[in-house]
């Protein structure tokens, strides 16, 4: 680490963001697989192996939101679950 340069070894360039179209890819092939629930390991997964890099949590939170767009329940959002 250089301190006149105010660099941190682990600061690297600036994750790329998913785009819209990656997304929508990303949801789609999570819901054709038929996997349920979709959890958020699940969407992490899927974007790493489209973005060979680690997912950001807003990332992940998009596709979640895609994929309640869609249709798909979340598996959050069931709280008939935790009273059984």
């Amino acid at each position: 680490m250089h301190a006149s340069h105010g660099l941190h070894p682990a600061a690297g360039p600036a994750a790329r963001r998913v785009t819209d179209d990656e997304i929508a890819d990303i949801a789609s092939e999570l819901i054709v697989r038929g996997h349920s629930p979709i959890d958020s390991v699940d969407i992490g997964v899927e974007i790493t192996r489209v973005m060979h890099e680690m997912p950001s949590l807003s990332d992940v939170e998009r596709v979640q939101e895609r994929i309640a767009a869609i249709g798909h329940p979340d598996p959050h959002s069931d709280k008939s679950l935790c009273d059984a």
